[in-house]
């Protein structure tokens, strides 16, 4: 059975502190994009899990986000059924798209049709938060607003809300964790920022939306990759309505209201020896 497993964008990523276990706590609204890797998935009589990747660079053993899913999924609800797995990555790695987490995601989604394992949305959400602080917002896979470690999920409703993005990611990725612990020791203060960007998006007051697109780890990725500095400047020059970096980075994207000048700056950009992408929010 053939599943697609969508990327994300972080239209702003705000760090609100950290909790007594360490984790992070984030104010985000994320929006779900049409940038899919493929994921097909058997069942077999042998009780043995079996995964295969295009990408050489992607583990596909314990360390893989899928089979960490399904590791968990076997804690809350047993099944003895093999599964047969095969992974077409699109959706670039360390980019900030959210895509080991999609894969992970969509794998417990699979797995819950597949098995009759009648489990509800909250339930997955939470076995797959013990892997990724992404997977709950991709159980709902629409947009919302994350917070806390990233099990509280709230959707904004906006069905109008739906510019195109222009993807554009240097070589060179971010790690997560070098992200962080980088803020971590440098960020002792930040610049506050209201946060009420769910609400204008859920009012569909868009020409409000281009100063509350921020990340607070942006600064942190620019020192990592210097290069999401110049892609920054290029989004701007192309005239995106707003623009920013996606999650930990280094991936950012510009927003464009007007599908032919989504299109021109496409045409402009596609050239350059980046990744570069033109899609919409879901």
């Amino acid at each position: 059975m053939k599943y697609l497993s969508n990327a994300k964008i972080n239209l702003n990523l705000m760090i609100q502190g950290i909790d007594d276990q360490g984790y992070h706590l984030l104010y985000s609204v994320v929006a779900p994009i049409e940038l899919y890797d493929e994921l097909y998935i058997e069942l077999n009589d042998s009780n043995e899990i079996t995964l295969e990747c295009d990408n050489p660079n992607i583990p596909v053993d314990n360390k893989n986000i899928i089979i960490k899913c399904i590791n968990e999924l076997k804690k809350y609800k047993t099944f003895s059924q093999g599964l047969n797995i095969k992974l077409i990555k699109n959706i670039p790695t360390e980019a900030g798209l959210g895509g080991g987490s999609s894969n992970g995601a969509t794998t417990l989604l699979a797995l819950n049709k597949m098995l009759n394992l009648d489990l509800t949305k909250e339930e997955l959400a939470s076995i797959g938060l013990k892997v990724g602080a992404d997977i709950p917002f991709f159980i709902y896979n629409q947009l919302a607003l994350m917070e806390g470690r990233g099990e509280k999920i709230t959707l904004i409703e906006n069905k109008e809300f739906k510019p195109y993005v222009l993807l554009i990611k240097p070589t060179q990725g971010v790690s997560t964790k070098e992200a962080f612990y980088l803020y971590d020791n440098m960020m002792k203060s930040k610049e506050y920022t209201p946060l009420n960007l769910h609400k204008i998006i859920r009012e569909n007051r868009t020409e409000n939306i281009k100063e509350l697109i921020k990340n607070d780890l942006e600064r942190t990725a620019k020192i990592l990759v210097p290069e999401i500095e110049k892609i920054s400047k290029i989004l701007v020059e192309l005239g995106a309505d707003a623009s920013c970096m996606s999650g930990s980075g280094s991936c950012c994207f510009g927003l464009f209201y007007d599908e032919q000048k989504a299109r021109e700056a496409y045409e402009k950009a596609r050239h350059l020896d980046y990744f570069v992408k033109l899609t919409k929010i879901m």
